[in-house]
């Protein structure tokens, strides 16, 4: 069975930085994320490779079906056809114009909201159906997240080991969907999932908290000094991965305490004794299968916002950086990284003249 997770590229705020999603240290061999194991690591880009065939396939034997012949779909087929069904309506919706549209089609989103409610029978349909209501900002859907997200967890301790495994792929894309509707009423439940003796729900809650904090920030909220607490507390997780996801959280929000997690990934050889590095087959590029690639991305990103924010310190640890970022943008392999790497350069070198 498919993950349920879906292409997301956006821009964020006006910094130019890109969201990106939750790290973990063992990365797919194709493009992130994974589909095979573990495949909750990287939520929200392998439909792009799942729908693409579907639709690709599709287009053999006729036009895409439309929004409303899919959600027909999702409300009455058989088990298959219904997650087939949503995938390939996130797929849709990735285009703004459809977006905008159903935005405006409050019946659409009303039967949405239905099926994310009621569907008792694939947590994998809740789960993609979560992503399309974040995605058309239907802040209504959000209690019906929470309670799928509650009923996986109830779920899971008497799931057979496969039945799990699909069953944590839902929740931990439910998880991360939640926190993309920028709704404190998601706070509680995220919260408590830091403190999970699982990993895995640490790392994915963390990463979502920082989306839920930053749309905050964005509607001109502040960030509670307990949720940025939280976070500094979870930059301390046992957990590098945590820690990590903890460090892009905190950047995110204009923090800069995860500064010396962020110095640590800037550097390719670091990563691959982590685990993470591109298939050295030959067999594929770089760019198409490049997961310390995704993490470098990640933390330039991460140190460009705080940049714009001006809250790089004026120390070793920034010059540190600085060498790091140099090199990347110098002899990087991966184009996407050399270019993150230039474009932050140019920010901290007007940072440095500034302060001259």
């Amino acid at each position: 069975m498919a993950s349920p997770d879906a292409e997301e590229d956006d821009q964020v705020s006006g910094n130019g930085a890109s969201e990106l999603e939750p790290l973990s240290e063992s990365e797919p061999q194709s493009s992130h994320p994974k589909m095979l194991v573990p495949l909750f690591l990287v939520p929200m880009l392998i439909v792009a490779v799942i729908v693409g065939v579907f639709f690709g396939f599709g287009a053999l034997v006729g036009e895409p079906d439309s929004s409303e012949e899919l959600l027909h779909r999702i409300e009455t087929g058989g088990l298959n056809e219904r997650w087939q069904a949503a995938a390939a309506l996130v797929h849709l919706v990735d285009q703004q114009e459809n977006v905008d549209l159903l935005r405006a089609d409050s019946r659409f989103q009303e039967r949405l909201r239905g099926v994310l409610e009621n569907d008792v029978e694939s947590m994998n349909v809740r789960a993609y159906l979560a992503l399309l209501a974040a995605r058309l900002k239907d802040g209504e859907a959000v209690p019906h997240v929470i309670a799928a997200i509650e009923t996986g967890l109830e779920q899971i301790p008497e799931a057979p080991s496969r039945a799990r495994e699909d069953l944590e792929t839902a929740l931990f894309t439910l998880i991360r969907a939640v926190g993309a509707f920028g709704d404190e009423a998601a706070s509680d439940v995220l919260l408590r999932l830091t403190r999970e003796s699982d990993q895995s729900y640490r790392m994915v809650a963390t990463f979502a908290l920082g989306d839920l904090y930053f749309l905050r920030l964005s509607s001109g909220d502040k960030v509670p000094e307990s949720m940025h607490q939280r976070l500094v507390e979870l930059h301390d997780d046992e957990d590098l991965w945590v820690r990590i996801n903890s460090a892009f959280a905190l950047a995110k929000l204009g923090f800069p305490e995860g500064l010396p997690t962020l110095e640590l990934i800037l550097d390719r050889r670091r990563l691959k004794e982590l685990g993470q590095h591109y298939p050295d087959s030959g067999l594929m590029s770089v760019q198409s299968a490049d997961p310390s690639g995704t993490t470098l991305r990640y933390a330039l990103i991460s140190v460009e916002n705080l940049a714009t924010c001006k809250k790089l310190p004026k120390d070793g640890a920034t010059e540190r950086i600085r060498e790091l970022v140099r090199d990347l943008a110098g002899s990087d392999p991966n184009r996407d990284v050399q270019d993150d790497a230039r474009r932050l350069l140019r920010t901290l070198e007007g940072e440095g003249s500034e302060s001259r």
